[in-house]
């Protein structure tokens, strides 16, 4: 079975990176990942707008997300 380089990526509103999620191959299937809140240094991002980038497949997916608190 082939696997599918896949990428997670969160971006603040300036659109620069501030966690890469997960950067793998997959096989088929159903997975699932959470997000802390917290950047690629381990530190509580804070209130405000992200957006959440799955790639993979030759495909890229963007969903906002926002962080209250």
């Amino acid at each position: 079975m082939q696997q599918i380089k896949y990428r997670i990526v969160i971006y603040n509103i300036l659109g620069e990176i501030v966690n890469v999620l997960f950067e793998s191959g997959l096989s088929q299937g159903e997975f699932s990942i959470n997000w802390d809140g917290k950047d690629n240094y381990g530190d509580v991002l804070p209130s405000g707008t992200y957006f959440i980038s799955l790639e993979g497949d030759n495909k890229r997916e963007i969903i906002k997300a926002i962080i209250l608190k």
